[in-house]
């Protein structure tokens, strides 16, 4: 059950790093999408989903983690005096907010695909175990 609680845990340690360190999208996601995975097979396990819940639970797995490392590095950047560096925009409130839904954006569609990949792999094990089942 603890596994469940991997991804938000790791988005909160994101969240902060984020304001520290320059991160690439490729190295947040490499860090995310694992804490994702871990947590989207425990969910799936602890309620033994179904192939369409699982991708529904993937992409509002993807959703919170990334909504939390957003949110949490937006605020921890505003709370430190800092702005969003974007000449072409003069209102920092909409850049944040743009800031925001691409990330959520992003999250939901990388745990989207994660879903759909867990769908799959629950419908396999899910047919090996009825044919299992039925040879015993």
């Amino acid at each position: 059950m603890l596994g469940i609680l991997i991804a938000p845990i790791v988005a909160l340690g994101i969240g902060v790093w984020a304001e520290f360190a320059d991160l690439s999208p490729p190295l947040l996601l490499a860090v995310a999408l694992p804490a994702m995975a871990v947590t989207l097979f425990s969910v799936a396990l602890a309620f033994d989903l179904r192939p369409v819940a699982v991708i529904a639970a993937g992409a509002a797995i993807g959703l919170m983690t990334f909504a939390i490392v957003e949110g949490l590095y937006l605020s921890i950047h505003y709370a430190r005096g800092g702005f969003l560096n974007y000449e072409a925009y003069e209102s920092q409130r909409a850049m944040a907010v743009a800031l925001f839904a691409i990330h959520v954006g992003v999250g939901t569609v990388a745990g989207l695909a994660l879903g759909v990949v867990g769908a799959l792999v629950a419908s396999v094990a899910g047919a090996r175990r009825r044919t299992a089942s039925r040879a015993a």
